[in-house]
Order: structure tokens, then sequence, then C-alpha cells
């Protein structure tokens, strides 16, 4: 079974459930399975567990035996149990995806050993879980309850986003206030410092340095960052600019969710939860827990934009989360019925054959995006916003098994380049594909729509081979891009890029889902860049060492041969994409064809590794 929308099951019979589900659906699978105590149901019985510990001369030697006997059984049933849950997950987990097991820190079951066995040596991390607030007074290790929560992937081709700490856990040690934010203050001079001068009549002491050079102190000085005081210079450290990335042990809090109040020795709490999402996905991005114990995850999921598949295998509960779900966000189901490839809901879905029927999908889409396109000028000003508004509902509508047919299509007009894609560009032009031809038939709908998805593939192979190649390479260089292209921050022309990439390779170089460049910005940085001279391309400018990075991964050929000719017609036709106004079929037709062509030229001329 595949997916279309937010899916909450009621049915004890987790396992078949699990079974019913397609390969490679999820991004994220959240594990919180009923532990194992040592006795029936998985639920720990004290009264039964002190029986246990009577002497054993109380107890009868025979019965003894047979009760190991038993217990032994019980306990390879749910070695079974959990075996079957995690091979299950495994299959259903997506080749980017993460899964996350929580466990306590004492069973009778080594619940890390067998997630190794089952990922192998896909282990990433572990959170510990405080689940117990304790005293400010006692901090003691032995004396925090906690858990642990495992990090698994289906391949290394995961994302681990950084999640950050609170504000208001630090706040108190940034003393000071301006109109930008809370900040304390930071000595400009240090004994680590590379630079020697008289600033402002002051000049450094005792062996110390300046830390940056005259001509950024000068720009501090005039951006109000530098506060002046007893002879001494020091930067304003913001809080804000400088968050704390969260570490490995997450802290029980105080307290609740939707006003549904955490019972702190059994749930994890709302914010954790949040982190937890934050950390493992993006947005539209499917996560699937097939235990919702702790009634948290598919509010938030629909909070932070992302889609959920939830098992509630206590059908007896009621879930109080509800009344906070959208209604129409999701569908529920009380009986199911079903084979590996299929599940049949009864009276609750639609008919599955309604659902999947493409011509209905392209209807749909057609009109939601006229919808889309009618906020530019509205609720929306960003051009940049409703195209990516559009991009979701393509993604939302467009199923794999739509484009498959359409993937010899691309594959004939680009061979033999088709390996040299990006993976997003594989699905991006099949759908370009699907749209237009599909789109061109009946007449009736927005071509633009199709125009979008080319773009889209355009967009990802200039980024990918150019635009984030060069990104890293600074960053595996260690490169300062401050420090070394110090002219480039000043100069309009160049100073937006310069900010940009120094940004993407200190702030963020361990976030590529912070880094973006539009097609326009791309082909308006490339129009400088290819060219044979400019005064920008000087060596010691940034546009001249991007151009260097460019040079060794394209064939020399390939800066002559004219790739910016007619790119400005594509991003023209790109942004106007986005607005109501219906672009004519022949504009439409020559817009593709040239971003087709450009992709080629692309591919061909790039080295691969």
């Amino acid at each position: 079974m595949q997916f279309n929308q937010n899916l909450l099951i009621h049915n004890k019979n987790v396992i078949h459930t699990m079974e019913s589900i397609e390969d490679d659906q999820f991004n994220f699978i959240y594990l919180d399975l009923p532990w194992y105590t040592g006795h029936q149901g998985f639920i720990y019985n004290s009264e039964e567990n002190k029986s246990y510990n009577i002497a054993t001369e109380d107890i009868n030697e025979e019965r003894l035996k047979l009760r190991l006997e038993a217990e032994n059984k019980e306990k390879d049933e749910y070695g079974n149990f959990v075996s079957k849950i995690l091979e299950n997950s495994m299959r259903i987990l997506k080749d980017t995806g993460i899964l996350v097991f929580r466990a306590p820190t004492r069973s009778v079951i080594d619940y890390k050993l067998m997630l190794d066995q089952i990922f192998s040596s896909t282990y990433i991390m572990q959170i510990t879980l405080e689940t117990r607030i304790r005293s400010s007074y006692d901090k003691r290790p032995e004396r925090m309850n906690h858990e642990i929560l495992y990090f698994y992937s289906k391949t290394n081709k995961y994302t681990l986003n950084k999640v950050y700490e609170d504000y208001n856990n630090y706040i108190d040690e940034f003393n000071f206030l301006d109109d930008r934010d809370r900040y304390n203050l930071k000595l400009l001079t240090t004994n680590m410092g590379h630079y020697d001068y008289v600033w402002n009549g002051i000049r450094p002491n005792n062996n110390r340095k300046w830390r940056y050079s005259k001509e950024k102190m000068d720009q501090l000085f005039e951006d109000k960052r530098i506060v002046i005081k007893d002879g001494r210079a020091f930067l304003k450290y913001y809080m804000k600019e400088h968050p704390r990335e969260k570490s490995s042990v997450w802290g029980a809090t105080v307290g609740s969710f939707f006003d549904i109040k955490e019972k702190l020795s059994t749930t994890m709490s709302g914010k954790h939860f949040i982190d937890l999402l934050k950390m493992t996905t993006s947005k539209n991005d499917w996560i699937f827990s097939p235990y919702d114990v702790d009634q948290k995850l598919p509010v938030i999921a629909q909070n932070l934009g992302r889609k959920w598949v939830v098992i509630n295998a206590n059908c007896n509960q009621t879930y109080s989360y509800k009344e906070f779900l959208k209604k129409d966000s999701y569908e529920e189901v009380t009986n199911i019925q079903g084979n590996t490839k299929r599940i049949v809901y009864n009276k609750v879905l639609k008919d599955i054959d309604d659902i999947n029927d493409l011509k209905q999908r392209l209807a749909r889409l057609d009109k939601d995006i006229t919808i889309i396109k009618k906020q530019l000028g509205l609720a929306v000003e960003d051009e940049e916003v409703v195209i990516e508004q559009i991009q979701e509902k393509i993604d939302e509508l467009i199923e794999k098994s739509d484009i498959e047919q359409y993937i010899p299509v691309v594959q004939e007009w680009i061979k033999p380049f088709w390996e040299r894609l990006e993976a997003e560009s594989k699905r991006f032009l099949p759908t370009a594909e699907l749209l237009y031809q599909e789109y061109k038939e009946a007449e009736k709908f927005d071509l633009s729509i199709a125009m979008l998805s080319y773009c889209k593939a355009l967009e990802k192979e200039i980024y990918s081979k150019m635009f984030k190649g060069y990104i890293k390479k600074l960053i595996e260089d260690g490169t300062n891009v401050e420090r070394k292209f110090p002219k480039d921050f000043k100069s309009n022309q160049t100073k937006r890029f310069a900010r940009r990439v120094s940004q993407y390779t200190t702030e963020y170089k361990d976030n590529e889902n912070q880094w973006k460049f539009e097609l326009g910005t791309m082909v308006y940085i490339l129009r400088i860049v290819l060219k044979k001279e400019n005064v920008f391309l000087k060596e010691g400018r940034i546009y001249r060492d991007f151009k260097n990075y460019l040079e060794q991964q394209f064939e020399h050929s390939f800066f002559d041969i004219g790739f910016m000719i007619d790119l400005d017609n594509v991003v023209n036709l790109r942004n106007a994409s986005a607005h109501p106004q219906i672009i004519t079929p022949d504009r439409i037709d020559r817009g593709k064809e040239i971003a087709k062509k450009k992709i080629v030229k692309l591919l061909s001329y790039y080295n691969m590794e």
C-alpha cells in the first residue's frame, strides 16, 4: 500500500498491518514498543516479581523449572515480535530514512543487539532521554531516571539536522540588551590573535592581538557591534546569532501538550518530539509510528508540515489529541483487511481506484495550483514561495507509479547522460513529461505547471554540480571566506554571494538543507563567472575562486559553448509561471526545449568523478 494522506489506523495486529505496507514508504519511523519485563502481556507485574524472589526452598523444584520454561518461551515470543517489527521497519523505510528506537536502560532483552543485527552497520547515534525532573541541587548521574533513543538508518544517505537549546535555558548569561537582541561582551583581543595595529587609539598589550583585521573592525564599529569600555574594545555577542546545539542528553521538562497533562514518567515531552522530528525530517516527509503511546506524534507532525501514518494498537483507548487535528487532513480506519500489496478500508476510505485515478488527480492539481497562484500579490508577495507551494502540490498528487512510463521518454532525449542526473532530477523530468503530455492533450489545463518541473530539474543540476560542490570544497579546505575575500563583502555585485557562501560554510556547514540558490540568482552569478574577462574575476576575488573550481569540474570547452545564451528566457518563464496569467503554449514549448538542451549540455561537459 502507498499513502495519499495522513492515516490513523486502529488495529491490534500491528505486524499484519505493517506487512501490508509497500517498500520504501517512510522518511522516519519512531518505535516505542511495549517493553518486555518478564510477564504476561509484556507488562511488569510487581506482585509476581516479588513471588519470584521467594527463597527457593519454599518453591517446588519442578514448579520452578516449569516457570522458567514458560518465561523463556515468552521471552522468545517477544524477541520474535520485536524482530518482525524491525524487519518490516527496515523494509518500509526509505534509503534516506532514519529509524529511532526508544528503549529502557534495564531489560532482559538486548534491544541494541537486535537493532545491530537487522540494521547491520548503519547505527548513527544515541540520545539519553531523562524521564524525571530532578532538583537543581541533585544532579548526580546515578539519580537520573532515563531511557535511550537509538538512531539507525537504512543506508548512509541520511541527513541529520541540527537542533538547538531553548534560549530561555541560557538567557541569563546575556546581560545586555539593545534594539537587536540580548548580548554579552566578548573582548576583541586574544593571545591567539593574528593582527597587531592601533585601532581607535587602542593597541593590544600583554602579548595580545586583535581577533579581526582593521577592515573588519571598522565594519563592525560601523554596524554598532563594538563597545569601547575602559580603553578596551568588546564585541556585542548576540544570543540569537549563536544558538547552542542540543546535547546528547535531553532533560525532562515541565509543561503541557495542548492542555494535555504530560506524565513525565511515561511520555516524552512535546518539545522533545518537536526537536526529534526537526532533527530527522523535513517538510512533507512521511513519518510512521506503529505504537502511538505518547499521543503527540500526529499533532506535532501536522503542525510541522509532515505527513504521518500512526497505528493505535490499543483500540479501546480514546485519543484526546484528535481534537487538535484538522478533520479533513486525515482518514481514520477502524477495520482493516488486506494482503502485502493492498489494504481495503471497510466503509472508511474512498474506493482505491478513485484515489489512484490519474485524470482526477491531474484535474485537482490544476485547480489547486490555480488557487495557489492567485495568492501572489495578496497573501503572498514572493514568487519563490508560490513556486515552492506548487512543487509541494505536485509532489503530493503525482505518485512514483505515475511517472515510471515517462522515464524512458527522458532517457531517450538525454542519453547517454541519464546516470549523471541528480536523484531529484530523475523525478522532476519524468514528472514534467507527464504533465506536459497530459495537459497538452486535454487543451484546458495550465501548461506552465509542466514548465516549472523542467525548470526545477535545471535548477537542481546547476546547483548541485556548481554551487553546492563549491561550498563543500570550501568546507573541506577549511577556508575562511571573510578572511580570504574581504573585498567581496563590500561590493554590491559580490556581497550577497560572499555573505551567503560564508554563512553556508560556517553557521550551516553541517546542514545542507539551509543552502539555497534560486535559478535566477545562479544565472546572474554565472553570467559574470563564465565571462572570459571581468573586473570581478581578478585573483583574490570570490568569483575568480568559484570559476577556478568550475574549471576543474567541467571540460575546458564548456566555457566556450555559450551556455548562458537563452537562459534568461528560462528564468523569466519560470517566474512568470508563478503568476495567474496564462502563458501561451508556444512560449512553453520554446522554454522547455531550451531547458532540456541546457541540461544536456551541462551533463555532457561535466567531469564525473
